[in-house]
């Protein structure tokens, strides 16, 4: 039965028992009785974000929300499946509808109608969709990676994707150019590799669609992913959108001169990749960042309000430089998207940056990257927050981030995502400092994650290195005891701070019995006193 019913009165209609006039009246009715005709219009001031596009995924078990512009004051009719809605453009031409969820599968016709113009649509599946960020590790495709996707991961059309185009922009905007894709063996080696090692690991595990939707930019700093609003409300926030314009105008600049200079056949990835690098070794950024809130802007806003599973976050590589602040800002992000989305609890699942540089003989007390891995560690404990370690998915004494093992990155988000939100039974969780303790000159450390006890892997314990109190860090002696380690230096008779790979490229070595790394840590020493 159609739910749309025309009334008597000229232009009025009513669904669902409500009764509407004008415009609206006559979009729905649009909707009830020509939707499905087959008539093809075409839609002049109607549109909608890329996001909106054949091959969609749209998430399982939640309101499906529908968005774009038309004219002001415009009905709009929606149709998906036996679901249906209408709304009226605001003064801004503005629209939104929300349709009542649907379970995992499809295909479906997403059918939109405004005044006479129509916008069909088609091939649109119902699954869980995962929304991934960052910097430039998130991008990295399967081919940069030497990833091989296996035919068995390719086959049933159930893996689509979209890839945002790297762009500023002043304010908020709806605009996307892209559209969905379904992953196939045509461009699985330009889809970026972390997001297709998940997409994969979830498609073993789960029944129906995955939708990846990346949305990432190289060099990208923290702040330029917070909304204006979001930094507004902080002190560093607002000093850093202070000068907006300047930072704006010098960025897009260098952008084109190293476009230009590139010329038609360039990567412009590879180009920001290599910047980022110079600026780690240099210690300061070489290159403008983009500026304050300008990816929000133009590579978040157009996605708000899709809804979507949670959140896969990659990134820190340029904040290394200044790690100041970096906590309150990432925490300020995750905030700030989850109201932006009106999900309070939206998962946001990350990645502790890898080792990078050149591994230092002598225990690091300065290490700017060991000061943003903390500031991760210490932001995961935020509700709905996880964090899957990179600190050995590079082994060498000099290390370059973009070298990281995405297989195994990816395999590890998928495994944190499979416990956290879908109730599989995988561990995702290596040992984190629970405690340091003095034993005479000795130093007793407990774990919290040992359920399958601690180990390591090749052949002594190693990364520990212990203080006395002067606080000058020397390399530990260190031994599993149980679930605990012991760590000493004979030099050191009272031990005040102890550290576990704390330095850009560390070689620490323990593990629990999940095969999963020890979190980096620089702790005080507790003594307990004298009974």
């Amino acid at each position: 039965m159609n739910l749309f019913k025309l009334q008597s009165e000229p232009h009025s209609l009513t669904y669902g028992g409500l009764k509407m006039r004008g415009r609206v009246a006559f979009s729905a009715f649009c909707v009830g009785s020509l939707l499905f005709l087959g008539q093809a219009a075409l839609a002049e001031s109607l549109k909608l974000p890329g996001v909106f596009s054949d091959h969609m995924v749209l998430q399982a078990g939640e309101p499906v929300t529908v968005y774009g512009s038309a004219s002001p004051g415009e009905g709009i009719g929606i149709a998906l499946g036996d679901r249906k809605g209408v709304a009226m453009a605001n003064p801004n031409g503005r629209w939104q509808v929300k349709l009542p969820a649907l379970e995992a599968g499809g295909p479906y016709e997403l059918a939109v109608v405004a005044g006479q113009d129509k916008i069909v649509f088609r091939d649109v599946m119902v699954g869980q969709v995962w929304f991934c960020s960052g910097q430039s590790n998130m991008l990295m495709t399967v081919k940069q990676a030497g990833i091989t996707v296996s035919d068995d991961a390719l086959a049933g059309q159930s893996i689509r994707f979209i890839t945002a185009p790297f762009n500023v922009a002043r304010e908020p905007e709806r605009k996307l150019d892209a559209t969905w894709s379904v992953l196939d063996k045509s461009n699985v080696e330009k889809f970026s590799a972390v997001p297709c090692v998940f997409a994969t690991e979830l498609k073993k595990k789960l029944n129906g669609p995955i939708g990846i939707i990346v949305s990432a930019a190289p060099g990208s700093p923290v702040h330029s992913w917070i909304s204006p609003a979001g930094l507004a409300g902080l002190p560093e926030g607002r000093s850093k959108l202070s000068n907006f314009e300047e930072q704006f105008q010098a960025f897009t600049k260098f952008r084109e001169q190293k476009l230009a200079a590139l010329g038609k056949d360039h990567n412009e990835l590879e180009v920001w990749n290599q910047e980022a690098d110079v600026a780690f070794e240099q210690g300061h950024n070489v290159i403008p960042p983009p500026p304050a809130a300008s990816l929000y802007n133009a590579m978040i806003s157009p996605f708000v309000p899709y809804a979507m599973r949670g959140v896969l976050w990659y990134q820190g590589e340029i904040n290394v430089s200044k790690p100041e602040g970096y906590e309150k800002l990432f925490t300020t992000l995750m905030h700030d998207w989850r109201r932006k989305w009106r999900k309070p609890h939206m998962p946001f699942l990350f990645v502790q940056l890898p080792p990078a540089g050149d591994r230092s003989e002598a225990p690091s007390t300065t290490s700017k990257l060991a000061r943003i891995r903390d500031a991760q560690a210490k932001a995961s404990l935020s509700p709905s927050t996880y964090m899957v370690s990179a600190i050995d998915t590079i082994q060498s004494k000099t290390a370059n981030w973009h070298d990281s093992d995405k297989q195994l990155i990816g395999q590890r988000l998928a495994h944190l995502a499979l416990s956290t939100q879908y109730n599989k039974p995988f561990p995702f969780k290596g040992p984190t400092l629970d405690s340091a303790v003095a034993e005479g000159e000795k130093v007793r450390l407990r774990f919290r994650n040992t359920t399958h006890g601690l180990t390591m892997t090749g052949g002594d314990l190693k990364g520990f290195a212990v203080a006395g109190e002067d606080k000058k860090l020397v390399w530990a002696q260190s031994q599993i005891d149980g679930d605990t380690v012991i760590v000493w230096n004979k030099l050191i008779k009272k031990p005040s701070l102890v550290t576990y790979s704390w330095a850009d490229n560390p070689d620490g070595n323990l593990y629990n019995g999940d095969k999963l790394p020890a979190i980096p840590f620089r702790a005080a020493v507790v003594h307990n006193p004298v009974k």
